[in-house]
């Protein structure tokens, strides 16, 4: 039960908060491309579209979840039940 750090600091909560809003503006802007190029091209962006933005959906996010913590490790933010 004591496995591993849990603490939220303020620190974490915002760099969470702004990869996860930045992943779904990004996936909100590649959709809306998506789908007009797919309608262009005459395919149902529903049957196109959709496994591409949800495997990107997953790229993403652990792609910036790394990086969100890559960063916290860079500036230092500890969880404050280190040591106990």
């Amino acid at each position: 039960m004591k496995s591993g750090h849990t603490t939220l600091t303020p620190i974490f909560m915002s760099v969470y908060l702004s990869a996860a809003l930045l992943q779904v503006l990004l996936l909100l802007c590649i959709s809306d491309w998506m789908v007009h190029s797919m309608w262009r091209s005459g395919k149902d962006p529903d049957s196109f579209s959709i496994p591409y933005l949800t495997a990107l959906g997953d790229l993403l996010g652990t792609a910036l979840l790394a990086l969100s913590f890559h960063f916290l490790w860079l500036i230092g933010d500890q969880d404050s039940d280190v040591g106990d």
